[in-house]
């Protein structure tokens, strides 16, 4: 078997996963310190201790509601930036829902999916569906990835379209672009090795290529980058080709490679199987970053296509919330589209209203009978 089929074999074999409890190390414990308007709830969804954020919306009460679910290892507190104060400031409540680090743990993925479906659709939380105003679905990253894995059943899809007025998922994470190019594959993988040897949990998710000089120059002290040919680094970084175990996943980087590895089963199960038809109804817009290492955007539009959703492209990285000012605009504007979706289909029409609609459409249907539009006008009742 060549050296490409063994790769593509184990890339698709899927991991192992544990059989015993997992021991999650909570993202979000009760904060110490929190901004003004925002206040922190005990929540367990799936049996799992995340916790909830709640960035209230300024000025009484909210207008609309975001439940946004946070990405991998992501401190709530992170996400305490001007772009959530702006939205507060217009009357959107925020919460904040911080997908649980897994420690040295394997498995963590699928319960995350467990974690989303029931926040968004159990409703557990008190005050977490707002009733009368447009709801909205964020998520970042990984937080995007485990809602996309629930809208491929029916009866979540359905109980979405019901209860929001749609999603905005930005990065979403399916496959990292340097999973296709072996010498990005090898410094990316040596790079997260360098930083999990020092310290659990140290490897950031978030380099850019901005960090590459630093990079280089620690994986050249390590012994692990001796030469920049390919050959040379690939040969040095072979820890890309062993099989998903709980002793492998014990750093950020096994985490990363298991999570790459699930979201690319993920989105060729997208592909092969199809969406459920509730699911491209519902309003969605899909965003990723042209120079993003994390989530590899031709992976993020791949899936976007296949659920009807708007796919948009900044040139940023992982975030292009809060990278990019053009991001927020459309952000906005998607937000401002879905609002008159909903009011559309949920707000009662008046009496007049309907009186009006009933007698133009009695107009149009009996045309000729001597009656003219200015004659049903509401001002003539």
């Amino acid at each position: 078997m060549s050296s490409i089929s063994k790769r593509l074999n184990w890339i698709f074999s899927g991991p192992v996963l544990p059989t015993e409890p997992l021991n999650y190390l909570t993202s979000c414990p009760a904060p110490q310190m929190l901004p003004d308007h925002w206040e922190y709830i005990d929540f367990a969804p799936a049996g799992i201790y995340t916790g909830c954020v709640r960035a209230h919306a300024y000025g009484g009460e909210p207008q609309s509601k975001i439940t946004f679910i946070s990405g991998f290892k992501s401190n709530v507190i992170d996400y305490n930036t001007p772009q959530l104060r702006a939205l507060q400031r217009a009357g959107v409540e925020i919460d904040i829902i911080p997908l649980p680090d897994p420690g040295t743990e394997v498995g963590y993925l699928h319960d995350n999916k467990a974690i989303v479906r029931e926040v968004l659709a159990g409703r557990t939380l008190e005050g977490g569906l707002k009733p009368d105003i447009p709801n909205y679905i964020f998520g970042h990253s990984l937080g995007g990835r485990a809602f996309i894995a629930n809208m491929l059943h029916d009866d979540f899809a359905e109980e979405v379209v019901s209860n929001y007025a749609g999603a905005v998922l930005i990065a979403p994470h399916f496959s990292s672009p340097y999973r296709s190019k072996p010498l990005l594959n090898a410094f990316y993988t040596g790079y997260c090795k360098v930083f999990s040897d020092k310290s659990y949990g140290e490897a950031p998710l978030d380099w850019t290529w901005s960090a590459i000089d630093t990079v280089k120059e620690k994986l050249q002290k390590s012994g692990l980058m001796k030469s920049n040919t390919a050959h040379v680094f690939e040969e040095k970084s072979k820890v890309t080709h062993s099989p998903i175990t709980r002793e492998n996943t014990a750093t950020t980087h096994g985490q990363i490679l298991y999570s790459n590895i699930e979201g690319e089963i993920l989105e060729r199960r997208i592909r092969e199987e199809g969406v459920p038809d509730a699911a491209k109804e519902f309003p969605m817009v899909m965003i990723g970053g042209s120079k993003d290492f994390v989530s590899c955007k031709n992976y993020i539009k791949k899936v976007a296509d296949e659920f009807d959703a708007r796919f948009c492209e900044f040139d940023t990285y992982h975030n292009p919330f809060l990278e990019s000012k053009e991001a927020r605009q459309l952000i906005m504007a998607a937000m401002k589209e879905m609002t008159d979706n909903w009011n559309n289909l949920n707000t009662p029409e008046s009496e007049e209203e309907y009186e009006y609609r009933e007698a133009l459409a009695h107009y149009q249907y009996n045309k000729g009978t001597g009656h003219t539009y200015e004659d049903l006008s509401p001002d003539s009742y």
